[in-house]
């Protein structure tokens, strides 16, 4: 099978330019005098949300480019179609907007949930393999999603999922390492909600006076913060530092995380120390929280942050609950010759 990232410029121009085209001679023959015609107005519409996703899904059927990316030629031609074609003749659009589309949304879905269940108890019984929902998640749906797209997703669902659907006490291997105990972590951001919780109630009373409107969009925007502050302080105690095997698994609720083998780290300090003047120094978390760790690589590595955010990295600070035996773990594995 052709992989994705080996595909040539050439393969890469046919699967978007055929498509493309098409959209592009259809759209011409809205010019031409008798395009006015029920009949060519259909025909016209048809081919915009059915035969260029078809055209798109065969070209890319023997590629590792999601499928459901044809989706978006799909809702690209019911956009297209509502522009060109004339009011009186958009029975077929009406139709596509209110049934076609909603169902394909509810399909799409329904698989992300079933990819995702069928993910997470493949996952479990192995210790070292915890399943961890935004990975799962993340996997489930870059299969599905176009690739600009699975991050802010991934954010958006596991967002509501910490807030709302995690109760249960977290159960950790032996190989993981929490941060979130001893930590400033839900101090800080229970500063945040406080003040959101003040600032929200004096926003809302002085605007609504002057637009009701208004006041409640404020109101639900500021509710939403508190929904995403919330879900990152109980990420924190479901998504804890991972040793590996071959890497470390480094992560701050759903804010940030890395990926570093032991090959790539040079040495591990226990130290508060602020680390300045150097760009390429990291904190795992934000500016705010502190951190009792600091790693050093031999060379630079990336931090995965909010909604796809990347930042490189060659010193990264972070806490740890434990960081006696995170360093001893950490040390054993970059300097085998220690445990002998």
């Amino acid at each position: 099978m052709t992989k994705t990232n080996h595909l040539s410029k050439g393969h890469l121009a046919l699967i978007f330019g055929v498509p493309l085209l098409m959209i592009l001679g259809i759209t011409y023959l809205t010019f031409i005098p008798f395009f006015a015609s029920q009949n060519l107005s259909y025909a016209i519409t048809l081919d915009l949300i059915l035969t260029v996703p078809i055209v798109y899904f065969l070209l890319i059927r023997k590629t590792e480019i999601p499928k459901g990316t044809a989706v978006t030629f799909l809702i690209l031609g019911v956009v297209i179609a509502s522009y060109i074609i004339p009011k009186e003749h958009q029975t077929i659009i009406s139709f596509a907007k209110q049934f076609l589309i909603p169902v394909i949304e509810l399909s799409i879905f329904t698989l992300v949930v079933f990819k995702i269940r069928k993910m997470y108890k493949s996952f479990q019984g192995a210790k070292e393999n915890a399943p961890d929902f935004m990975e799962t998640l993340r996997i489930a749906v870059a299969e599905i999603l176009p690739k600009k797209v699975v991050e802010p997703f991934v954010m958006e669902i596991a967002m509501i999922y910490y807030c709302f659907f995690t109760w249960t006490k977290p159960i950790f291997p032996n190989n993981a390492f929490s941060y979130h105990k001893r930590s400033d972590l839900a101090l800080i951001f229970g500063v945040f909600i406080g003040l959101i919780l003040v600032e929200t109630f004096a926003f809302h009373i002085l605007v609504e006076r002057w637009s009701p409107v208004v006041a409640w969009i404020g109101t639900s925007l500021s509710l939403y913060s508190m929904i995403q502050i919330i879900g990152i302080i109980k990420s924190a105690s479901r998504r804890p530092i991972i040793l590996k095997n071959e890497k470390v698994i480094l992560r701050f609720g759903m804010m940030s995380e890395t990926k570093v083998t032991y090959d790539d780290i040079e040495r591990v300090e226990l130290s508060q120390r602020t680390i300045s003047n150097n760009p390429l120094a990291k904190k795992l978390g934000t500016e705010l929280t502190s951190h009792n760790v600091v790693i050093y690589l031999k060379k630079e590595n990336t931090l995965h942050g909010l909604f796809g955010i990347k930042n490189n990295f060659n010193i990264l600070s972070l806490f740890v609950d434990n960081q006696k035996r995170f360093k001893e773990e950490i040390d054993q594995r970059i300097s085998p010759e220690i445990k002998e």
